[in-house]
């Protein structure tokens, strides 16, 4: 009996593997914040419960910046903090003509965007990397050093209405390409 349900959960589990493999119709475009998940994504990802009429996805990108920072006492050093960049989107479904069905979603309702840390993190990064120890005053502004690669991901969250009232929660993390 156990190797039965070991094999069986070994199959579901390439299924599962397979089916998000072949859909790969997830796209999202960072410099316009449109994008698309299909249904086919959905269901591979999150489950068919998840075909809601008004789920929220989230894109995130972060990356890590260096910076030069030279100080009155004559000491220099390097500070790197992560600068994020967040989008919260309502997707909005796309029908089959004339049913009821979620065919997918567009990604094109922004409900709000932003850039953490704010200006002047590059100073603070500077601070922060001394450690307390005193040096005096910057002298002139940090110094840009490099950049990482981008991390990007995007997430899809959906809830259910609960008997009694409220709500429950879930997400997932989708693969997406880039056009």
């Amino acid at each position: 009996m156990r190797r039965w349900l070991m094999l069986i959960a070994g199959v579901a589990t390439l299924a599962a593997a397979t089916a998000g493999a072949a859909s790969a119709t997830v796209t999202y475009d960072p410099l316009t914040d449109h994008g698309f998940i299909g249904r086919g994504d959905v269901i591979a990802y999150a489950g068919k419960a998840a075909l809601v009429a008004a789920p929220l996805v989230s894109f995130t990108r972060q990356w890590d910046v260096t910076v030069s920072c030279e100080w009155q006492d004559g000491t220099r050093q390097q500070a790197t903090t992560t600068l994020s960049y967040f989008i919260l989107q309502e997707a909005v479904p796309r029908y089959a003509p004339g049913k009821d069905i979620i065919t997918g979603y567009a990604l094109v309702r922004l409900i709000v965007d932003g850039v953490v840390p704010l200006p002047g993190w590059e100073v603070g990064a500077c601070y922060a990397a001394t450690g307390g120890a005193d040096h005096g005053s910057l002298i002139g502004d940090p110094t840009f050093v490099s950049a990482s690669a981008f991390r990007d991901a995007l997430g899809y969250s959906w809830y259910i209405e609960l008997p009694g009232g409220g709500r429950s929660w879930s997400s997932v993390g989708l693969p997406f390409t880039t056009p």
